[in-house]
């Protein structure tokens, strides 16, 4: 590998699931049973397919410190621009603005800097399911950010993903499901309907997609540090 990660093997049992797509975590690499692959262009593996109830998975899961994600600038492969950078052709003004305000307060340069800031910026709105639908013809990202000020992942991710874009940093928007819950008695993490969720990545060259994590009901991603005292100290703006 030229990218720091571990190999972790999971076994799922499927109870119920409705979907053709298998499980893992981070990037497959291989199953013990038949499957399929769906991709979006060479090497870039958008799910894949099984159909089995019992499955061992082995994904590589990237675990970077916060240094090397910081010094993760070199330029984007052409397949990362021309996707993970695309933006909506009547994305409001007032959406990249805010975007780049924020990495301007907390002062953020790099990749990562940027990252952190938009993320801990979107921390602060408050999360609720039960959220009315956005209006027709409304932008999400925009009535989110300025209008309701509250939603769950969905919106957070999404708001997250673009607003990374307008500043030049390859995101995208990923669904699946969060850990669920330890069961002592089966030994085993149980995940149910309601663990379904949505978080963005980052792509950091020489390291792959990275996950953040801008819904406040989660818990936000701590990345190791090769300074053993080190804190991350972010300048986070008000919310408008």
């Amino acid at each position: 590998l030229d990218y720091p990660a571990e190999v972790v093997t999971q076994t799922y049992t499927i109870v119920a699931y409705a979907s053709e797509y298998g499980l893992s975590v981070n990037a497959m690499t291989s199953v013990d049973e038949p499957y399929s692959v769906l991709l979006r262009s060479e090497g870039d593996l958008a799910a894949y397919g099984i159909d089995a109830t019992r499955y061992t998975v082995t994904s590589l899961v990237s675990t970077p410190t916060r240094e090397e994600l910081v010094a993760a600038e070199d330029e984007y492969p052409e397949w990362v621009q021309e996707r993970y950078l695309q933006l909506p052709e009547e994305l409001p003004e007032r959406v990249s603005e805010q975007a780049q305000e924020i990495v301007e307060h907390a002062g953020a340069i790099t990749r990562y800097e940027k990252a952190r800031a938009i993320e801990s910026f979107l921390r602060q709105y408050q999360y609720n399911l039960d959220v009315e639908a956005v209006p027709y013809g409304e932008d999400l990202v925009d009535y989110y950010l300025f209008e309701t000020q509250e939603g769950f992942c969905d919106y957070s991710a999404s708001a997250m993903v673009v607003m990374l874009r307008s500043v030049g940093v390859a995101a995208r928007y990923v669904s699946g499901y969060s850990q669920g819950q330890f069961d002592i008695n089966r030994r085993a993490w149980v995940v149910m309907d309601y663990n379904a969720h949505a978080w963005p990545e980052v792509y950091f060259p020489g390291i792959g997609w990275v996950e953040f994590e801008p819904t406040p009901s989660q818990q936000a991603f701590e990345r190791a540090s090769e300074e053993i005292d080190e804190t991350e100290d972010i300048e986070v703006l008000p919310m408008p």
